[in-house]
């Protein structure tokens, strides 16, 4: 999950309190709270480097084989959106005709993972194909009941 860090220099020396009567702080005191508690503090000197981590947003559009393929009744889609945008997600049989939309809606970028329940359908090959924006990707599975 993420977690938010909040940074603020504090501007003035507090005064002695009874909570904590044995810190003194100063100006060049540095404040990291985090959203699951806990204050700390170390002074401004002790930051050498400010590290900037990685994005796990996806850099690339792509459909994945479903798994498991040969499939009976269910499988599971993924894919990954780099960029915001309308989606669609579409089961074909091999006439090309569209037998189901599992995603008809605008997304953020990211990865997602639909479980398709296909035992409405006959065996055979099925096409699935992912649109977003100027992207289109098709993948083929097989249905075995």
């Amino acid at each position: 999950g993420l977690s938010t860090v909040f940074f603020f220099l504090m501007i003035r020396r507090p005064p002695r309190s009874t909570l904590f009567p044995y810190t003194t702080l100063f100006r060049s005191d540095l404040f990291a709270g985090t959203y699951n508690g806990g204050v700390y503090w170390r002074s401004i000197s002790e930051i050498t480097d400010v590290e900037t981590k990685q994005s796990n947003l996806p850099s690339l559009f792509k459909l994945e084989q479903n798994y498991p393929n040969p499939f009976n009744p269910s499988t599971k889609i993924q894919y990954r959106i780099p960029n915001s945008g309308y989606v669609t997600l579409k089961i074909y049989d091999v006439l090309g005709e569209e037998v189901a939309a599992l995603v008809n809606k605008e997304q953020a970028p990211g990865t997602y993972e639909i479980n398709f329940n296909a035992s409405n359908l006959t065996s055979g090959i099925y096409f699935y194909q992912l649109k977003s924006g100027n992207n289109i990707q098709v993948k083929k599975m097989m249905l075995l009941k």
